[in-house]
């Protein structure tokens, strides 16, 4: 499941959406904050309002569980997952805007993710691990 999640949505998605995070900061954000912390912070807006959620619901049901059993584990985790995704990919992504060309930034967030995939795994699943 976490495998065929990343490689729609990192693979998928992602790969058009890093293309518009430089251009949305701009639109949105001061100037002075700059292109690579203005999409860092894009980015970290879009992982708690789109990606976390789609995480938790698209990965819980392809499991085998059901929408609302995927549901009440994206409520109960999602404050925490947040806050790890945050601490994790704010630097991370910051990084990447600002110094890796953008030929190859969803490589290089393809790397993270990979690290980051195994915490969230953990971190949504750690109730049924302590069970």
């Amino acid at each position: 499941a976490l495998t065929s999640f990343n490689a729609c949505y990192i693979g998928g998605f992602l790969h058009f959406a890093y293309r518009l995070f430089p251009k949305i900061a701009a639109r949105l954000l001061p100037a002075t904050w700059g292109s690579s912390l203005g999409s860092a912070l894009v980015d970290n807006v879009h992982n708690g309002v789109i990606y976390i959620p789609t995480y938790y619901i698209a990965v819980g049901v392809m499991e085998g569980r059901s929408t609302e059993a995927a549901t009440q584990n994206l409520e109960r985790e999602w404050f925490n997952t947040y806050a790890s995704c945050s601490v994790f990919w704010l630097p991370y992504t910051w990084f990447n805007f600002s110094v890796i060309p953008s030929r190859n930034r969803v490589k290089f967030m393809a790397v993270g993710n990979f690290v980051w995939s195994i915490f969230i795994d953990w971190i949504s699943h750690r109730r049924q691990l302590s069970s």
